[in-house]
Parts: structure tokens; C-alpha cells; sequence
């Protein structure tokens, strides 16, 4: 979760970043890796979906 974000121009930054995210194993996506518009203003992680077990 990201705070101090431009209304306008974001958008490609957080699709590029949600595809990351999914791509990732543990949900961490490190600093420098994240598109630069996120590499700070971070407020949370939140942790990946783990699959259901039957």
C-alpha cells in the first residue's frame, strides 16, 4: 500500500508493480526493483494469497 501518489500518471507505475506482485513467490517486491514512482511512500505490505488446501 502506497500513499503520496499523483492522481494523474500512476497508473502504469501500479500495473507494473501489480505485475510483479503476482510474479513474486513471497509478495516482497525489493526497493529497487519497484518502478521508481514507488520505491518510497509505502504505508503497508500486504502478504500474497496463499492457495486453498483441500
Amino acid at each position: 500500500m502506497f500513499g503520496d501518489l499523483p492522481a494523474l500518471g500512476s497508473t502504469s507505475a501500479i500495473a507494473q508493480l501489480a505485475t510483479q506482485y503476482a510474479a513474486s513467490l513471497d509478495g516482497l517486491i525489493s526497493r529497487r526493483d519497484r518502478p521508481a514512482l514507488l520505491q518510497k511512500g509505502i504505508l503497508a505490505r500486504i502478504p500474497p494469497v496463499l492457495p486453498a488446501h483441500p
